[in-house]
């Protein structure tokens, strides 16, 4: 949307409001595209540096870092894209957009936060289910009208930075 201003007139900031849970859940799925590659090309990896190319045996030593070689990979994909792109593959189609308060990339901490939160919580509805346990852990998040862009700040300082994951993921 184009709007036309004089030269003594500042564009205004879009006004912050929370993400639609259902764009949130699209852009989600939308990653779990990319989850799947990254989960192949660190399974490759872990597979061709395995004495004889054997498959690590469940439970062992190797098998637990595999685990966080994936998780490690999908969170340097995240983070990385929300810091310079303000945006992963999966919010593009959807406009959604990861900001701090003011319109600027985030900092590192609020997104490392964001992305251990966000694990620990997924992590908690695929152990245990669907259920209140699942439904309060917090991302930082708010959503502006104009560009749909999420705003992250630091949790630890902006109350209004809760919010809360759906139990059903």
């Amino acid at each position: 949307m184009i709007f036309g201003m004089n030269s003594d007139t500042r564009a205004a900031k879009p006004t912050a409001v929370p993400a639609s849970v259902g764009w949130r859940l699209l852009a989600l799925l939308y990653d779990a595209v990319i989850a799947i590659a990254l989960l192949f090309a660190v399974s490759a990896l872990s597979l061709a540096l395995m004495p004889g190319h054997r498959p690590v045996t469940p439970g062992s030593a190797a098998s637990y870092l595999v685990f966080a070689g994936i998780w490690a990979a999908f969170g340097a994909y995240a983070v990385l894209s929300w810091r310079y792109g303000g945006q992963t593959i999966g919010m593009k189609p959807w406009r959604l957009r990861v900001v701090d308060g003011e319109g600027a990339p985030p900092a590192w901490r609020p997104l490392l936060i964001r992305y251990a939160v966000a694990s620990v919580s997924l992590g908690t509805a695929l152990l245990f289910g669907p259920g209140p346990a699942t439904t309060t852990l917090a991302v930082g998040g708010v959503v502006s009208t104009a560009a749909s862009i999420i705003t992250v700040d630091d949790v630890f300082d902006t109350p209004h930075a809760y919010v809360q994951v759906l139990a059903f993921l």
